[in-house]
């Protein structure tokens, strides 16, 4: 797997282990003691006097099963050696995450920025969940009565430029549908 990880825990004895033994497995690693940090995957000590986050992309430090966490996501303290690379190899981090707050995406851990009109677009996109939407629905979406079907194709053709750039369909069209994200795509997480 390839991405960033924040392991948020005010424990620098656990963070660098945890460092350690997931370094092979993601390309970024971040340990902190707050939430914030921008990541694919976090690993969140519960013991910590904050919230705890809920997401499909978070692991659990634990010291107790916790009834409201997935038995799945929880690493038990203390933690033996191997285990947590041990679960998170088979968890990929989503393709596609969309970052609200700075009006970004990450594609495949890459972060890239878009304009106000390329992300309104897309965010219609993500929230039509893989239905196609047509180019009335999207031009509404995104322009309300001001836009047109050519404005609407220069910026699908942008948007395609930016998230395409390997060759991967991720926004895919039709004559009478109109637009719709592959897939592959659909499942992405959106982060405020």
């Amino acid at each position: 797997m390839q991405g960033a990880l924040n392991i948020i825990t005010n424990d620098p004895y656990l963070g660098q282990k945890l460092r350690w033994e997931l370094s092979e497995i993601f390309d970024r690693i971040e340990v902190t003691d707050t939430v914030g940090a921008r990541a694919d995957i976090y690993i969140f000590d519960c013991r910590l006097d904050a919230p705890i986050p809920q997401g499909e992309g978070y692991y659990y430090l634990t010291e107790d099963a916790d009834p409201g966490l997935p038995e799945e996501r929880c690493l038990p303290l203390p933690l033996p050696l191997g285990l947590a690379a041990k679960k998170m190899q088979g968890h990929t981090a989503p393709p596609l995450v969309l970052l609200e707050d700075e009006r970004a995406l990450r594609l495949y851990g890459e972060e890239i920025r878009l304009t106000e009109v390329e992300f309104s677009l897309l965010l219609a996109l993500v929230r039509a969940e893989g239905r196609f939407l047509g180019r009335e629905e999207l031009r509404a979406a995104v322009w309300g009565t001001e836009g047109t079907d050519g404005l609407l194709s220069v910026y699908i053709h942008y948007l395609r430029e930016k998230l395409e750039r390997g060759g991967e369909k991720v926004i895919l069209s039709s004559r009478k549908a109109g637009y719709a994200l592959s897939e592959k795509f659909v499942k992405g997480d959106r982060e405020c």
